[in-house]
């Protein structure tokens, strides 16, 4: 039998939290050591709480989480996840698993903080009929650390069936994050679903098709992705780890950055691989479709690996 979010809907009682801080420390002879303890420490579950009691989870690498400005992902907001083109949509929805993935081990890790009651519980909508693969695979979201048991699956008949869907688990209290995959977020379907995550600490993480530049949203953070090529295999052979070029195209509070991100499945946490120092404009795909800042830099510097390969790494 399948779990159900309960009707009857209750708070459950505040627990302390506790900090997984990542500063990386300074001081002679102690930058590559430090930089390694810094990782470890953003890569332990946990919550961080800033002022104005904001909790956040990081990301698991200290480059991440800094860049936000709440140290972590912020909870009880809305974030939206596009990817660069169509292409590039399996790559997001990837990049969305392990934001999911992050969000539940902070819960977890936490004892409840920041997760809106039971942590570690998940809901996933999807619009039936809209064209898109359909319901995300189990075993591929096992791999981050989303398990089949903590998930809730909705299928829903319309987009705005979903809309609603969404709204209630956000309010209900008992999901760590709710995740949505829809066409597009108007303004008013985001401060309606903002509200919603504000009132019940869960936290909406919109997998969504490619912002207008300058769309406004309610958004705490937008990012956009781009598939890379995977790490290097074990000894040098096969496929190593899964790689997005992540661009943060708009964040409250903080300015936009680009980084080569992979996922490290053993942590199960984000790790940067390298940082993208420059935000190129022009388009660079056969097709003439726009490619996101990250993934034009990384192709700039390693020539060999042309979006023509890198989106089906």
């Amino acid at each position: 039998m399948k779990p159900a979010v309960p009707s009857t809907l209750s708070r459950l009682p505040g627990r302390a939290v506790e900090s997984a801080g990542g500063a990386v420390e300074t001081g002679a002879g102690t930058g590559a050591r430090a930089l390694r303890l810094a990782r470890l420490r953003a890569a332990l579950p946990g919550a961080s709480v800033r002022p104005g009691g904001i909790v956040a989870h990081g990301l698991g690498d200290p480059a991440l989480d800094q860049a936000l400005p709440w140290g972590g992902l912020a909870t009880g907001a809305v974030h939206e996840v596009a990817g660069i083109s169509a292409a590039d949509r399996t790559a997001a929805g990837g990049f969305t698993a392990a934001l999911a993935a992050r969000l539940v081990a902070g819960a977890s890790a936490g004892s409840g903080a920041g997760s809106g009651g039971l942590p570690g519980r998940v809901m996933w909508c999807v619009v039936g009929g809209s064209g898109q693969p359909g319901l995300p695979y189990g075993p591929g979201l096992a791999a981050f650390g989303l398990l089949p048991r903590s998930l809730f699956m909705v299928d829903a008949r319309s987009r705005a069936d979903a809309l609603w869907a969404m709204e209630q688990g956000l309010r209900a209290r008992q999901l760590t994050a709710v995740v949505g995959e829809i066409d597009r977020l108007d303004l008013v379907e985001g401060r309606r679903l903002a509200l919603a995550a504000e009132a019940g600490g869960a936290t909406a993480l919109i997998l969504r098709a490619a912002a207008p530049v300058g769309e406004p949203s309610a958004a705490w953070t937008r990012w956009q992705i781009g598939a890379a090529p995977a790490g290097p295999g074990p000894y040098g052979q096969g496929l190593g780890s899964q790689r997005w070029a992540v661009s943060l195209a708009r964040c409250r509070g903080g300015p936009p950055r680009d980084w080569l991100v992979e996922w490290q499945d053993e942590a199960h946490c984000l790790a940067v691989v390298a940082p993208v120092a420059d935000r190129l404009l022009a388009p660079l795909t056969d097709d003439g479709a726009a490619a996101s800042p990250a993934a034009l830099s990384f192709i700039q510097h390693h020539p060999q690996h042309h979006p023509q390969h890198a989106r089906y790494a």
